[in-house]
């Protein structure tokens, strides 16, 4: 339902806000490195307002939280080499 959909879409912001936090703590090479992920985890954020119904909404919430998952991923593992 739309609730369930606005809860979702909360959390992906969060998810992103909580990934920019863990970039910001990298050296700047391994930002730059991850740079273009984030940009478009960002640009498919910002292209959930364009879904034209539920399924495409929930869809897109799917991939924008995996996409994030992986994102974070990568980070928590760079920074616990260093």
């Amino acid at each position: 339902n739309l609730g369930d959909a606005n809860e979702a879409l909360a959390e992906a912001g969060d998810a992103m806000d909580e990934l920019v936090a863990a970039v910001d703590d990298l050296a700047q090479e391994e930002r730059e490195a991850l740079a273009p992920e984030v940009d478009a985890l960002e640009s498919d954020i910002a292209a959930l307002q364009d879904a034209e119904d539920l399924d495409e909404l929930g869809a897109g919430l799917d991939a924008v939280l995996s996409q994030a998952q992986v994102i974070f991923d990568d980070v928590t593992e760079t920074a616990s080499c260093d």
